[in-house]
């Protein structure tokens, strides 16, 4: 028990001081990622070297903040934060765990209670653990901050860290901020170059271009009162100058309504333009003697159009191919129709046959097949097919469904057939007949896959009561033993009187009490009416009865036994080497990172260096800590991760398919 004597400390783990030992040798980083907590099952532990686990682990979480003691470089201080909502159990014991999982330091430690916030009182509890090492190079210190809960001293170090010393308070209408919003530095300028303004004057600037623009205006005057006056002089001095000039400027030509209002005299009037048309083409009717010619303009092709409101038709000649066409209210419409009233319509020398005037000479070719008909859904003959077409094909055509029981006379089941023997059968050989069935006559030790028959040998079938009240409470499928119906029997007395004596009561002598005695046996083992003994069978499947010397049933479970052999020896257990080759992964390969081996069969990996130490760990467990040369074989699913340091002429093979 606790007591005034106890001792309380912690120690690096025999996994620990060998890590330690490989990260001082080789010189690489070791890092401390997650510390855990327990109740030793309520006893006092001790910590102990060879630990590899807590005795009773309840929380497990990563490490708040990692550090060296101020007061001494050689302590390790790790701590770990429990937050209120979490708790209601006892803190007897503290592990520390590396990136790797490995239990690196154990600590033992004063009995506390963590209760939860929900129990009425919460609190926050800091875990630290202070553990010697005789070198702490290797060891990272760095924390993820964005996976802890920091205390309120980690933030205000933080902050104290983060935030510039020494800054003097005041307003400053100039500052310089860092990334994170941190004002580093504050002026106040007093210049307009100060506040970094490239688009003003300043005060001397301004001065300088006041004086010179006066100046430009002096300078220009005498040549603007020179044009001044030559204008006066063009309108005789007019005291109304001004009024006059605005008039002046503001007057323009008269608006014509003709060409030759506007002096044009070379061109065509609107009514020339009429004349000369109407005399080429009528305008209302009429007949044009000689060819019409649509020249052929640039870009376009001849083309004759006739439009109504509505519709629009056209004829035109686009790459040497004659179009007809037309829209009615911008809609594609009509199609080509050509009406000879008593004339059969040709093309190209070609009769055009419609549905008034068919040639039944001319008619589509005959196909032989049905392939030339298009069709693909229908069964050829001399064609090969599957078992689940034919079955499909004889689906329709057997006269029993599958799940009929029938009785056979013999001792073999019929092709489509299997005895009811009560039998376990393969849902994936049966699928049919294990969907009628389902579980109705399951046990509940089938297996994954499988339905049970029903047990038939031996027994009399009777109709289901179904509701009728003669054999009540019976569900299909379900067992009945043998029974007598309830009967009585009248037993004779011993001593008679004279002829024509009936049976009567018994007589005991005078004595009270019961009388029993048994009758003579008679009969068998059972009772049953006469029988013929029959097998019976279920329909398992719809299979063709057999004219030949083939057993289709016998050549389907052949094919399914060849299946399943083929099968295992693909999954047949193959050796190192078979089929895999020697693979260089030098480049892809990063020292100190965890690989699986997902080839689904044992790899032999090798690595190797002229200079430098190498460490291996499989599955968690320290393989080997040496120089030169490391070689082990990873089995399937493994992981496995290779450390080195600053080696010289590296080579990482594997073979591996």
């Amino acid at each position: 028990m606790i007591d005034s004597n106890s001792q309380f400390f912690a120690t690096l783990t025999s996994v620990g001081e060998a890590k330690q030992a490989n990260a001082t040798a080789l010189g690489i980083p070791w890092t401390f990622k997650e510390m855990a907590v327990g109740d030793a099952n309520g006893s006092d532990p001790v910590p102990n070297k060879t630990q590899t686990k807590l005795i009773n682990e309840w929380r497990r979480a990563p490490v708040n903040q990692v550090r060296t003691d101020p007061a001494n470089p050689n302590v390790i201080i790790t701590e770990q934060v429990i937050p209120p909502d979490v708790g209601g159990h006892w803190l007897r014991e503290i592990g520390l765990f590396d990136a790797d999982g490995d239990l690196v330091a154990v600590a033992n430690c004063a009995p506390t209670f963590k209760p939860l916030l929900a129990q009425g009182t919460g609190k926050t509890q800091i875990i630290r653990m202070n553990f010697i090492v005789s070198n702490t190079a290797q060891i990272v210190l760095k924390i993820d901050p964005s996976v802890v809960l920091a205390t309120r001293q980690y933030v205000d170090d933080s902050l104290a860290t983060a935030l510039p010393a020494n800054k003097a308070a005041g307003t400053y209408r100039q500052v310089t901020i860092d990334k994170r919003g941190v004002v580093l530095t504050g002026t106040n300028p007093t210049t307009v170059a100060g506040y970094g303004i490239t688009d003003a004057f300043t005060k001397p600037e301004t001065t300088a271009a006041i004086e010179q623009a006066v100046a430009a205006l002096v300078a220009s005057a005498p040549g603007a009162l020179d044009t001044l006056k030559e204008l006066a002089d063009a309108l005789g001095n007019d005291p109304n100058f001004a009024t006059t000039m605005t008039k002046t400027l503001a007057a323009k030509a008269n608006k014509a309504t003709t060409l030759g209002g506007y002096g044009i005299v070379d061109g065509a009037t609107k009514s020339d333009l009429n004349s000369a048309v109407s005399g080429l083409l009528p305008k209302a009717g009429g007949i044009v003697s000689g060819p019409i010619y649509l020249a052929n303009g640039t870009g376009d092709s001849p083309e004759i159009a006739w439009k109504t409101p509505e519709l629009e038709v056209y004829a035109d000649v686009i790459n040497r191919t004659l179009r007809f066409f037309s829209y009615f209210n911008g809609q594609t419409e009509f199609p080509l129709v050509i009406d000879v009233p008593g004339k059969s319509a040709s093309f190209f020398g070609n009769t055009a046959w419609h549905s008034g005037n068919f040639n039944p000479q001319e008619k589509a070719n005959k196909s032989t097949t049905l392939a030339g008909y298009g069709i693909t859904d229908a069964y050829s003959k001399g064609g090969t097919y599957s078992r689940d077409e034919v079955n499909e094909l004889f689906e329709g055509l057997s006269a029993l469904p599958v799940g009929a029981m029938v009785p056979f006379p013999k001792g073999t089941a019929a092709p489509g057939f299997l005895e009811a023997d009560g039998s376990v059968q393969s849902i994936a050989t049966f699928p049919d007949l294990a969907a009628y069935l389902g579980d109705t006559f399951n046990k509940g030790d089938e297996g994954v896959g499988s339905f049970r028959l029903p047990d038939s040998r031996g027994e009399f079938f009777r109709g289901w009561d179904h509701g009728r009240g003669v054999d009540v409470g019976r569900a299909l499928g379900t067992y009945q033993a043998d029974d007598f119906k309830s009967h009585t029997h009248l037993i004779g007395n011993q001593n008679t009187y004279g002829s024509g004596s009936s049976a009567g009561p018994l007589h005991n002598g005078g004595k009270s009490g019961d009388l029993s005695q048994p009758t003579g046996a008679v009969g068998g083992v059972e009772t049953r009416p006469r029988n013929l003994a029959v097998m019976w069978c279920i329909k398992a499947w719809n299979a063709p009865v057999n004219q030949g010397t083939i057993d289709i049933a016998a050549l389907a479970a052949q094919v399914v036994g060849f299946s399943a052999r083929a099968t295992a020896l693909e999954e047949r257990p193959r050796g190192l080497g078979d089929g895999q080759a020697w693979q260089s992964v030098t480049a892809v390969r990063v020292s100190g990172t965890v690989y699986t081996n997902t080839t689904g069969r044992p790899i032999f990996v090798q690595v190797s260096f002229t200079t430098g130490g190498v460490y291996v760990v499989v599955d968690g467990v320290n393989l080997t800590a040496s120089a030169y040369h490391a070689a082990f074989i990873v089995p399937a699913g493994s992981t496995y991760k290779v450390t080195y340091g600053s080696p010289t002429n590296l080579t990482w093979v594997e073979l591996r398919t």
